[in-house]
Order: C-alpha cells, then sequence, then structure tokens
C-alpha cells in the first residue's frame, strides 16, 4: 500500500474500533439479546440494529425504556461488559492488513488516532494486548466525550486532537450511521466492509451501505484480505488502504 494511491493527500487518520481495526463484531452480534433473554424479555427482531447504532449507555438506556427492566441503567451496563469483558481482554484478533496498514501510516509520519463507542477500558485493555496501544495518539470513546457517533463531536474533537486539515483528514469505519455523521461533517470517508455486515440479514443496512460507499468488492474465504475492502465516499472511490497493506503481506 502507498499513500500516493489515495485519492486525497492523508494528513491524519480516525479509526473505529469494531469491525474496523479489531475483528470483534461476532462478539457483539448475540450481547444484547442475550442479556434480555438473562433477564426474562422476548428481544424484538430489531435488537442487533438498536444495540449497534448505540453507545453502551444508550443501548444500556434503550433496553431499560423498551423492555421495562427495573434494574437501574449503571446495573444493565454492568451486566453487558461482563457478558463481553473477556473477548476484549483475551480473544478479540486485529483484523487482517490492520498492523501492515499502521506500519505505513507510521511509516510517512501520518498520525493517527481511534473513535469508538467501546468501553475505554475494554478497549484500551485489547490495544495494549495486542501491542498497538502506543501507535495511536489517542483514545476517544463516545462514554468520554458524552455523545454517540449519530453527532460528529467526537470525530471533530478526534480532528482538533490531530491538529490536521478537515478534508485530509480521513475516518475509517464501518457502521452506516458513523459514515454518514462523518460525510455530513466534511471528512473524507473510508468505509470498511465487515463480514459481520456483509453477511446480515438486513438488506437495508447493506443496500444502504454500499450506496454510501460506492460498492464493496465481495468478500472472500479464502483471502482473507478481501475482507476489510472498502472504498473512499465521494468522486474519488478507491480500494481501502486495509486491503492493499493485506495483499502485499499476502501476495509479495
Amino acid at each position: 500500500m502507498r499513500i500516493a494511491d489515495l485519492p486525497i493527500d492523508v494528513r491524519g487518520v480516525i479509526f473505529d474500533l469494531d469491525g474496523t481495526l479489531f475483528d470483534s463484531m461476532p462478539y457483539w452480534e448475540n450481547l444484547g439479546e442475550d442479556y434480555l433473554r438473562s433477564r426474562g424479555k422476548t428481544p424484538a427482531p430489531d435488537i442487533r440494529a438498536q444495540f449497534k447504532r448505540r453507545t453502551l449507555e444508550g443501548s444500556a438506556a434503550y433496553m431499560k425504556e423498551a423492555y421495562g427492566l427495573e434494574e437501574p441503567v449503571e446495573e444493565v451496563i454492568a451486566g453487558i461488559v461482563a457478558g463481553i469483558e473477556r473477548p476484549y481482554r483475551e480473544l478479540i484478533p486485529l483484523k487482517p492488513g490492520v498492523r501492515e496498514m499502521l506500519d505505513t501510516l507510521d511509516g510517512n509520519g501520518i498520525p493517527m488516532g481511534i473513535a469508538t463507542a467501546t468501553d475505554y477500558d475494554l478497549a484500551r485493555a485489547a490495544l495494549e494486548r495486542l501491542g498497538v496501544w502506543n501507535r495511536f495518539g489517542f483514545l476517544h470513546t463516545c462514554g468520554t466525550v458524552g455523545s454517540d457517533k449519530n453527532d460528529p463531536r467526537i470525530f471533530n474533537l478526534s480532528r482538533e486532537r490531530l491538529g490536521t486539515p478537515l478534508s485530509q483528514t480521513v475516518v475509517m469505519e464501518d457502521s452506516l450511521h458513523a459514515i454518514e455523521t462523518a460525510k455530513r461533517a466534511g471528512f473524507p470517508i473510508i468505509g470498511v466492509l465487515d463480514p459481520a455486515a456483509s453477511l446480515s440479514n438486513d438488506s437495508t443496512f447493506r443496500h444502504e451501505t454500499r450506496q454510501q460507499c460506492g460498492g464493496f468488492p465481495q468478500a472472500s474465504r479464502t483471502r482473507p484480505q478481501r475482507r476489510i475492502m472498502a472504498r473512499a465516499l465521494g468522486t474519488n472511490t478507491q480500494p481501502s488502504p486495509f486491503g492493499q497493506a493485506a495483499r502485499t503481506a499476502s501476495n509479495p
């Protein structure tokens, strides 16, 4: 992967975490459903979508209100975190091609940061375990910022921290609502196609994401790098540098 291959002059990168850097979405897939069932509630068919578009705090508040949970929101959060803590501390891997991508950005002196809806302590624990914590200048979470990714605040604060121009600060995301938010705020976007989204039964989600990102190459079970392929939003569409880095690594 070469920085010169990108459609803009990149000066900084803001990464999402789950589904973008981390291959973690399978661990989140049933979390809301499992918690509700543990409380004797029957999850609605859209619970995964409701959970995905909210922060952890927002998901807990939603479930408390929508399902009439008696426990306070803080207790709901604790129950959810208990169900996901071990994967972050012990199991969740980086996606194929991520290390090569970080090496390339580092080698070109491009600063990087993280903007995620994941709990700060869990995100940091996983980044440290995987040996990439020191690659990033900061870790911003929706919880610490005080808003979810329907609000561009976390992206704007991240860009300010990087100290880079808006038009040259790329946001890398896999979630449609976050892609739309960052795009409206004026950021160049690279949308990452995560297998959890590509294999989802939510055809509307898949269609809208492809519309926003100008289409995705097909995922391949035999070529892991294609699982992380994407296209930049806007008039210029290029393959994700993740995909290019992974191709270079696996096909020298």
